[in-house]
């Protein structure tokens, strides 16, 4: 009876274990004890007084979104990154490059560093 007893707790324990490794990666990871998730607020405004202008976001380089807005408006954007806490914190460029709007173009940017566990808040003017 107590061979019996011990392995349906070892099977208990490893069903338990599993199920809980399986809402882990369900999650993303983002509630995972070994990553680091940081939110990104980015608000990006426009500098432009007369005409509207378009706009691209990009974050390390890459383009993640595109956009018009009129002069004197802004646009709010939220990113959440995961990093395992093993990676370590790095720095992250934030980017925003405005074209049109009777000013040219203009730019703005700010470096970040993620992977820290913390609530980013980021203002572009462009």
């Amino acid at each position: 009876m107590k061979t019996v007893d011990l392995v349906l707790s070892i099977l208990v324990i490893g069903v338990v274990c599993g199920a809980i490794f399986w809402v882990i990666a369900a999650d993303g990871g983002r509630h995972n004890p070994l990553n680091n998730t940081d939110e990104i607020v980015i608000t990006v405004e426009s500098t432009h007084i007369l005409f509207s202008a378009n706009f691209t976001l990009y974050i390390d380089g890459e383009a993640k979104d595109s956009w018009t807005m009129g002069p004197g408006t802004s646009k709010i954007f939220k990113y959440t990154i995961t990093l395992p806490k093993s990676h370590g914190p790095t720095a992250m460029i934030i980017s925003v490059i405005s074209t049109g709007g009777g000013l040219g173009n203009q730019g703005d940017s700010k470096t970040i560093t993620v992977g820290t566990g913390n609530i980013h808040n980021v203002t572009l003017r462009a």
